[in-house]
């Protein structure tokens, strides 16, 4: 996904590229256009292309994805109703059903620690305790 993602950057700016060009060329038929700015708006555009590409895109490209089911295990949230063992809690201002990992009965208003998310309910602990 990151080479289609990559592939498909590059591709947007041989079109820019391209683009550019073609409207060098257009406007250079009408009016005349000095051959630094032929040459260079071209060159300039591949210089800042590169360099955004290597000082940030690349990066982002990178860096794993945050996202799914994955992205909440370890994340901590407040229970807003006794979990015993099932319950709701807050997880950035959102409610969720979660289960009490060790099925024991965890008061309102504890943080929690999600440790497995099954479907649209969160397995959550104590937070601290190490499960």
């Amino acid at each position: 996904m990151r080479t289609t993602s990559t592939t498909a950057y590059v591709l947007r700016e041989i079109a820019e590229l391209a683009l550019l060009i073609a409207v060098l060329a257009f406007v250079s038929r009408f009016v005349r256009v000095p051959v630094w700015v032929v040459i260079g708006l071209p060159c300039a555009k591949i210089l800042a292309s590169v360099a955004v590409f290597a000082l940030f895109v690349r990066r982002s490209l990178l860096r794993p994805a945050h996202v799914g089911p994955e992205a909440l295990v370890g994340r901590i949230a407040e229970t807003i109703t006794p979990l015993d063992p099932t319950g709701r809690i807050r997880l950035n201002g959102e409610i969720w059903s979660a289960v009490s990992q060790t099925d024991e009965a965890i008061p309102a208003n504890q943080e929690v620690e999600i440790q497995d998310v099954r479907g649209n309910t969160l397995r959550v602990g104590i937070r601290g305790n190490g499960q």
